[in-house]
């Protein structure tokens, strides 16, 4: 298990979660399940696919490194590792 910190921002934050949490987990897989623990159903509808993936309108990234969307429980964590969630950012 590590202790990390996952940061959100802007629509989630605003929705769901207020800056930061501590959490302490083993796989970004982990992380979403412990933030859908805190935060309810409501934050897995918002982030992550029916089988487990992160949706295509958010952006994952772990120490500012994006991760793979489809595969999140391969990540492994090491603490102090920061995890972030983003919302895409789209438009034209």
């Amino acid at each position: 298990m590590a202790h990390i910190t996952v940061q959100v921002y802007t629509t989630i934050g605003n929705k769901l979660v207020k800056g930061k949490i501590q959490i302490e987990v083993s796989n970004i897989a982990e992380a979403l399940d412990s933030m859908e623990k805190h935060f309810g159903r409501e934050f897995r509808n918002e982030v992550r696919e029916i089988d487990g993936s992160i949706k295509t309108n958010y952006i994952v990234t772990l120490n500012g490194y994006p991760i793979n969307r489809k595969t999140p429980e391969k990540v492994k964590l090491a603490d102090n590792d920061v995890l972030q969630i983003y919302p895409a950012i789209s438009g034209g």
